[in-house]
C-alpha cells in the first residue's frame, strides 16, 4: 500500500511539473510571436512632467517596449541621444510622452543659452542699450 502511494505521489508530481513546463513554454512562444507580429521596439518616455528649459537626466527616463507602429519617425529611441539635451522653451513634456526631436536641443545650440546656465536664485533681465549713439560719435 505504501509503495502504491509513493508511486502515485511521484506520478502526480511529474504531471504537475510537466504541466508547469508546458505552460511556461507556451507563454514564451506566445511572447515571442506577439513581439514579432507587433514589431516591438524599446524606447524611452518621460518619467514625470518635464518643465521647459530642463536638461534631461537619467532620472527623467523610463524604458518601455512599444509597438513600432505607435512611434513617429521623429521620436528618439536611444537614451544617449536624449540625456544631456535641453527641453524646448515653448512647452512641457508630459509624463509618459516619448521624446521627439522637435522637443529637445543641444545645450550649446540654443539661443538663450546664458539663461539656461543660471544658478538657483539668479535671474536674467534685459537692458535697453543704445549702442548706435556711441558708435556714430
Amino acid at each position: 500500500m505504501e509503495e502504491i502511494k509513493k508511486k502515485l505521489n511521484i506520478k502526480t508530481l511529474l504531471c504537475f511539473v510537466s504541466l508547469l513546463g508546458l505552460f511556461g513554454l507556451s507563454y514564451g512562444v506566445f511572447k515571442l510571436y506577439v513581439g514579432i507580429k507587433l514589431d516591438v521596439k524599446t524606447t524611452y518616455i518621460a518619467s514625470h512632467s518635464i518643465s521647459p528649459r530642463t536638461i534631461i537626466t537619467e532620472n527623467d527616463l523610463i524604458e518601455i517596449e512599444v509597438a513600432n507602429a505607435y512611434l513617429l519617425n521623429n521620436a528618439y529611441d536611444d537614451k544617449r541621444d536624449i540625456i544631456g539635451k535641453i527641453t524646448d522653451i515653448q512647452g512641457t513634456i508630459p509624463a509618459g510622452s516619448p521624446f521627439y526631436k522637435t522637443m529637445l536641443f543641444d545645450v550649446d545650440k540654443i539661443n538663450d543659452q546664458a539663461t539656461s546656465l543660471l544658478k538657483e536664485n539668479q535671474t536674467a533681465y534685459t537692458m535697453n542699450t543704445e549702442m548706435y549713439k556711441f558708435i556714430n560719435r
